[in-house]
């Protein structure tokens, strides 16, 4: 097993593991798992299209489901991974294909260059959701010292409930 391990929820790689020729059983024991499918009721095939056919619970380590959230999980530790490949041979070759698409440079290079973006879009709504916040309760100040200016509250307690500076409670 590869030192690293790679986010398999990673839109290129999930492609590569789930959404091409060939990868139709671990496709198939996936979507059975979610869809709790077991016995005579579990989907027998699936046909992946033109390459392109990808349109947890706490149930414990023998529930398909669960095995397949853990391996999702990038924060699941692993020895836990090595636990649930030997026990779910779909998850195996997910895991196998896993290692057969990042040894391409290039599929590598792609991989990541899709978790920088991911990281750096987080980043950015992150920021921009801070300095949201930050201009929100700027105005919250100013809506509250036009309010207390209306009712001829005295300046230094308006600087002093809200926090603005004297030349901005008098340019309201």
């Amino acid at each position: 097993m590869a030192t690293e391990r790679f986010n398999p929820l990673n839109d290129f790689l999930f492609l590569k593991v789930m959404g091409e020729k060939g990868s139709e059983e671990q496709l198939l024991a996936f979507i059975n798992a979610v869809l709790r499918r077991a016995g005579d009721k579990r989907l027998e095939s699936v046909e992946i299209l033109e390459d392109r056919a990808i349109a947890p619970d706490i149930l414990g380590i023998d529930d398909p489901l669960h095995r397949w959230a853990t391996f999702f999980d990038k924060n699941s530790p692993n020895e836990l991974i090595e636990e649930v490949v030997k026990m779910d041979t779909a998850i195996q070759k997910a895991q196998d294909r896993i290692a057969f698409v990042t040894q391409d440079e290039a599929a590598l290079q792609a991989y990541e260059m899709r978790e920088k973006a991911i990281l750096d879009w987080n980043s950015a709504v992150g920021y921009h959701t801070r300095e949201g916040r930050k201009e929100g309760r700027r105005e919250e100040k100013v809506d509250i010292a036009r309010k207390m200016k209306a009712r001829n509250m005295p300046i230094d307690e308006i600087i002093d409930y809200t926090g603005l500076t004297e030349k901005q409670v008098n340019e309201l």
